[in-house]
């Protein structure tokens, strides 16, 4: 039962990043958590041999780490 709880406070805590301007549908980030700044860099790269299949997102004004975006896929930190 707990697993369904944390589950469901996830998906409600994504639904309001969207609604309320942080995240695309698709959860990229738009604007960070932290500081509201919409300029961000990416960080850490990992590579195959097809290209970038791994990078995390980070904040330029605050520096905080804000997502992954791993095999098209975004996770939020």
């Amino acid at each position: 039962m707990n697993t369904i709880i944390i589950h469901f406070k996830y998906k409600l805590h994504q639904w309001y990043l969207v609604k309320r301007g942080y995240l695309a549908e698709d959860y990229e980030p738009m604007k960070c958590t932290k500081c509201r700044s919409k300029r961000f860099k990416e960080h850490s790269r990992y590579y195959d041999e097809f290209g970038v299949v791994e990078y995390q997102l980070r904040c330029k004004g605050c520096g905080w780490n804000l997502a992954i975006w791993s095999y098209g896929n975004w996770e939020l930190l």
